[in-house]
C-alpha cells in the first residue's frame, strides 16, 4: 500500500507540469526529488507541497523538496 501511494503521489506531481519526480515517504518524512530543466524555485517548491499536503498527512515541516542532478 504504502508504494501504491507513492506511485500515486508521484503521478499526482507528474501531472502538475513537473516531468520526472521520485516521492519517498517515511513515517515521519517525505522527500520529493523533482528533475527540473529549469529548477526548482520557490513557487515550485511551493506548488509541490501543496499537492502532497493534500493527498497526505504530512505538515510542511515533514517535506523536503529536493532537485535531481
Amino acid at each position: 500500500l504504502a508504494l501504491a501511494k507513492q506511485y500515486s503521489d508521484a503521478n499526482l506531481v507528474t501531472a502538475k507540469g513537473y516531468e520526472d519526480c521520485v516521492v519517498f515517504m517515511g513515517e515521519d518524512s517525505c522527500s520529493v526529488v523533482v528533475a527540473d530543466p529549469d529548477g526548482v524555485d520557490s513557487t515550485d517548491a511551493a506548488r509541490i507541497k501543496d499537492i502532497v499536503i493534500s493527498e497526505t498527512d504530512y505538515t510542511a515541516a515533514q517535506i523536503k523538496i529536493m532537485e535531481a542532478e
